[in-house]
């Protein structure tokens, strides 16, 4: 089981880089060098050429459906528009209805859609599985919480991985691509929440708002988490333009060089960058209880 953990965990914190140019390969690379040679390639495409080449039919690419939004080109709009009435799977469309938010369309069918995922995971009771630190441990062990849960609620385990781990975070992390301000009380219902990391994607989705008073619930969030998991929130606080959120960052990540490393790559990207820090970072360690 360990290993099917690590499986869900990269898929939750979305695709690295270098696994971003292994799927846009047809066929295997030969050495990293291709692989960075496709993700450049890739980057350096414009919104039309990605619709073109990655909306043909589904399923459709979550990286590709990310640089969409990223981007901002609403010439994309109709190849989108395709993409959500064709797309069987919930999370990308839900990552689909969220790109057309971000681009401005104004049909209500796609914020409602996104909303109403972003709610039901966020009034999910369902804890993470497992403690997250900084290193690994040789061994793996589930929290006591989320044991409890599935038991209680007559779960299959590997079902309740898929949710905790990777259908729940997703779909807030959707509403938080959006960027919409509809979303702000779902966000801040979402900074409550047992697993950390519907709080991640809800912490950065209120960054990507870029409205200074979902600070202070940020605040709130961290004082109820551990260590590596206050870290791992606080970031988010680096992307508002606030003293106060500054100066909180750093207190709250409490490692110098890491506060440093981590305001100098948020300056570089700015706020827009927030929901993309989100999705690039490594994925995170865990350890047993």
């Amino acid at each position: 089981m360990r290993s099917d953990i690590y499986v869900i965990l990269t898929e939750l914190v979305a695709l690295p880089l270098l696994a971003i140019a292994q799927e846009l390969s047809s066929k295997a690379a030969e050495s990293p060098t291709d692989h960075q040679d496709e993700l450049k390639a890739f980057l350096q495409e414009a919104p039309s050429e990605i619709a073109l080449k990655y909306f043909e039919h589904p399923p459709y690419r979550l990286f590709a459906i990310r640089r969409l939004i990223e981007l901002g080109d609403p010439v994309v709009t109709p190849a989108l528009r395709r993409a959500f009435a064709e797309e069987t799977e919930v999370t990308r469309r839900r990552f689909i209805a969220a790109a057309l938010i971000s681009l401005g369309d104004a049909d209500p069918q796609y914020f409602d859609y996104v909303a109403q995922g972003a709610r039901d995971a966020v009034d999910s009771h369902l804890p993470f599985p497992v403690l997250l630190s900084d290193r690994l441990t040789s061994t793996l062990s589930y929290r006591r919480e989320f044991l409890q849960f599935v038991q209680e609620h007559g779960l299959e385990l590997s079902v309740a991985l898929q949710k905790s781990t990777f259908e729940l975070p997703a779909a807030v992390e959707a509403l938080g691509e959006a960027a919409d301000r509809r979303s702000f009380p779902i966000l801040v219902h979402g900074l409550e929440s047992p697993n950390v990391m519907i709080v991640r994607a809800a912490a950065f989705g209120l960054a990507r708002l870029h409205d200074n008073s979902g600070i202070q619930h940020i605040i709130a969030a961290c004082t109820r988490l551990s260590l590596n998991e206050r870290q791992m929130i606080a970031k988010a606080l680096l992307y508002f333009d606030s003293p106060s959120a500054q100066r909180t960052a750093r207190a709250t990540i409490a490692d110098t060089q890491l506060f440093e490393r981590w305001q100098a790559q948020v300056k570089r990207t700015g706020w827009k960058g927030a929901m993309r820090d989100n999705a690039y970072s490594p994925r995170p360690a865990v350890k047993s209880r």
